[in-house]
């Protein structure tokens, strides 16, 4: 005789490892592709959209997974890669955990891929789940901290308090070159001429933002013509000073650094990108003909 009553409720199903971890592992090779592909050329807003759904579609399956996905994000710190650090961080930002984040911000301190992938995340997530994170990263001494609170509103467009003045001048390397770029970024032309007076930092990450967020702030004279020299000599900023530099200069002026770059066959590649960012449709035939070499 079958027995009547209240029937017992069905056990919660387990999340599967094996599935936790391709979302864990799926996200960091994203969220390592990321940061080149927002400046590749070739890539559009359609094609950020796909990769941010991609994104969106692992990190919620890591939300399902709740507790059960964390080891698999905390696994990936061992040699934390920048796609590491920003999935571990965009988790720990969005579900509040600051015992989580504290790591982040250690790993972040001693290794320049982790700082990165941090940085990422805080740009990634939305200004709401931000909301009092950043704020809290602003009051901070530790000057990790800091430079992260001042990146994210920089990456966001928010103007902060008065305290950026402050930060341009801030003891630590890290903040001052943060603070410096963030200025451009976010438009302050009230600082304008702290910029200027930047060029002469002892530190040459500072020299080059400085400069760079000059330009940006309507300085045309002095800034520009610092920005163009590292736009013409090999170094870490060639790439983001040589594309400011024509994007801002009068067409005579970027025509005049385009004939410099011809007369040295080694910079071709340079000159071919400098026509694309001048823009000027009388360089298309001579573009056509470089398709001919297989070299450029």
């Amino acid at each position: 005789m079958r027995e009547h009553g209240p029937k017992r409720p069905a056990a919660a199903a387990l999340p599967i490892d094996w599935v936790v971890e391709i979302h864990a592992t799926e996200a960091a090779a994203l969220g390592d592709a990321r940061p080149s592909l927002l400046s590749a050329p070739q890539v559009n807003i359609f094609h950020l959209r796909r990769l941010d759904d991609r994104l969106a579609a692992h990190f919620d399956g890591l939300a399902v997974a709740g507790e059960h996905g964390w080891p698999f994000c905390e696994a990936a710190l061992e040699t934390p890669s920048t796609g590491a650090a920003f999935v571990a961080a965009a988790r720990a930002i969005g579900e509040k955990q600051e015992r989580r984040l504290e790591r982040l911000f250690e790993l972040a301190d001693g290794a320049l891929a982790a700082r990165k992938g941090v940085m990422s995340a805080f740009g990634w997530l939305e200004r709401a789940q931000l909301r009092g994170v950043v704020a809290d990263l602003m009051r901070s001494d530790d000057a990790i901290k800091r430079m992260i609170a001042i990146g994210a509103c920089g990456m966001h467009r928010v103007v902060p308090d008065a305290v950026v003045a402050d930060w341009i001048v801030d003891p630590q390397p890290i903040v001052r070159t943060r603070a410096l770029r963030a200025t451009g970024e976010i438009g302050r032309t009230d600082l304008l001429y702290t910029c200027i007076e930047s060029n002469n930092d002892d530190d040459p990450d500072c020299q080059f933002w400085a400069t760079w967020s000059a330009v940006l702030l309507g300085n045309r004279t002095q800034a520009l013509q610092h920005l163009s020299g590292v736009g013409q000599t090999p170094g870490p900023y060639r790439d983001r000073a040589f594309r400011l530099t024509l994007q801002v200069m009068p067409e005579s002026s970027a025509a005049n650094l385009l004939r410099e770059l011809a007369r040295n066959p080694i910079e071709r590649r340079w000159l071919i990108q400098g026509t694309g960012i001048v823009g000027d449709p009388t360089y298309v035939p001579w573009l056509v003909a470089q398709m001919e070499s297989p070299a450029t």
